[in-house]
């Protein structure tokens, strides 16, 4: 291994996720990329978001464990990373490696390692439930313009390490080899954004679906597997909740009560009887003066329906 990475002078606030370079506050790459890709995330529940990070940063920590200290997890995550690095001949040199532009912006790069070729390659750690290529793919190139700005050092190639969760059936694990920008090109994004313009004039550079009618678009995949998991849950649970109602029904019944107060929950079991409902569709067939001077008229919201395949 021919590579000494220079260290960035950067101070990286891990709780916080904040940079400071020399008292003067740095900027992350991640929310450039929010900014680039505003709708990717922009659905979904804080509450999801919250739990699929610290999944990934559990899976993070415990590549880091491997590569650093030989440790494989019992997670079948980290034994299929193990393979993959070994299969592509990625040996690694570095975790969690800090770069820096030098005043506007700094980051820390998941993985820094070396090829069969022995060329560097960069490679981002993501265990979400669809790989975001194009996301990724500015990250990385990103990433790629401050290593080499900093070590003078050609990056080979930039890669996206996919472990998604094995007990969500999201796909296998693989490693992505992206098309990196060019660094004039990400020059000019980083500027972009630090002087607060709109990003869809760079839009063109990233395969980015379309929006209408039809198929959903790619960019909400996420959404979409989100919604699946709390139809999905929300039925079972009503399921349970009328299974138990039933239940407790027939034990009040068989113990003639008609109320039960515990500490939390009051149970009243109510009277069977008779609903008296009207046939619309009978009185505006035979009395439709009756029905239309009846009738009356209000307004509702637009709402969406969902319907899982």
């Amino acid at each position: 291994m021919k590579h000494n990475l220079v260290m960035s002078d950067v101070r990286f606030d891990k709780t916080a996720h904040t940079y400071e370079l020399y008292g003067h506050k740095l900027k992350g790459v991640t929310p450039i990329v929010a900014w680039m890709f505003p709708d990717t995330y922009a659905a979904i529940p804080d509450s999801v978001l919250a739990n699929a990070a610290a999944y990934g940063t559990g899976i993070h920590e415990k590549c880091q464990l491997y590569d650093e200290c030989g440790i494989v997890d019992e997670h079948p995550s980290i034994k299929a990373y193990a393979e993959l690095c070994k299969q592509n001949g990625l040996q690694h040199i570095c975790s969690e490696y800090l770069v820096d532009d030098g005043q506007n912006i700094a980051s820390c790069i998941d993985k820094v390692f070396e090829n069969a070729s022995e060329n560097i390659v960069l490679a981002d750690i993501k265990a979400t439930s669809k790989l975001h290529d194009e996301r990724v793919r500015l990250q990385l190139s990103i990433y790629a313009w401050m290593f080499e700005q900093m070590n003078g050092e050609r990056v080979d190639k930039i890669a996206a390490i996919w472990l998604p969760n094995p007990e969500k059936n999201y796909g296998q694990p693989t490693i992505k080899y992206l098309q990196r920008l060019p660094n004039d090109t990400v020059q000019e994004i980083v500027k972009a954004y630090l002087n607060g313009d709109d990003s869809a004039k760079f839009r063109t550079l990233f395969n980015l679906p379309t929006v209408a009618d039809g198929q959903l678009p790619a960019n909400l995949a996420e959404v979409e597997l989100a919604i699946v998991e709390l139809e999905t849950s929300i039925k079972k649970m009503e399921a349970q909740e009328k299974e138990m109602k039933a239940g407790l029904l027939k034990l009040m019944q068989e113990n003639n009560v008609k109320k039960w107060t515990g500490e939390h929950i009051t149970l009243i079991r109510k009277d069977g009887g008779t609903r008296i409902t009207l046939d619309s569709k009978k009185v505006q067939n035979e009395y439709p003066e009756v029905y239309y001077d009846c009738i009356k008229e209000s307004k509702y919201s637009e709402s969406l329906m969902v319907k899982i395949n």
